[in-house]
């Protein structure tokens, strides 16, 4: 059974915020570029809006996510090769895609069918994509990441496929 998506607390996990910071894409940047000139005009970056980790671009046809403007268009998905792939918003993350997964309950209908990665649960939970173990500092976040298990090479193909990335 291939896991669900699952949605995490931004600030659950140490380290996702270095890669917010350092490892994404913001789609207010692009969303700006896309109707105005970089080399004219200044964007101003409080209008930054979500941002995705572990998404390339592609054609539109495989797109997941889009920007598309007067100047240019751009086009992403998931990455397959990548550890893990999330939408970030202001306070919540949603990770789509991830070699690693764990249990844990339903989210509320915010987020329908994806898992709180907040309130995980190995016996009744749902089996949902989980930020690597790696992003959480042990001593720091208070996060059972002895419950995430990465996924066997073979399902990563599988899911890859089911998913169309």
């Amino acid at each position: 059974m291939r896991p669900i998506g699952g949605v995490i607390h931004n600030l659950s996990a140490t380290w996702l915020l270095e890669d917010i910071m350092y490892n994404s894409v913001d789609l207010g940047y692009y969303d700006w570029e896309s109707n105005h000139d970089p080399d004219t005009e200044e964007w101003d970056v409080d209008t930054q809006g979500d941002v995705l980790i572990g998404f390339i671009e592609c054609d539109k046809k495989d797109a997941w996510f889009g920007v598309e403007g007067e100047r240019a268009s751009y086009y992403w998905k998931p990455d397959k090769s990548a550890e893990y792939s999330a939408i970030v918003g202001e306070v919540n993350s949603q990770i789509a895609w991830s070699q690693w997964n764990i249990s844990a309950r339903l989210c509320s209908p915010c987020y329908p069918n994806q898992a709180d990665l907040d309130s995980v649960d190995p016996d009744n939970g749902m089996l949902a994509f989980s930020l690597p173990p790696d992003l959480f500092d042990k001593e720091e976040d208070d996060y059972p990441v002895d419950q995430i298990q990465a996924i066997a090479p073979e399902d990563l193909v599988t899911y890859a496929n089911e998913l169309g990335i």
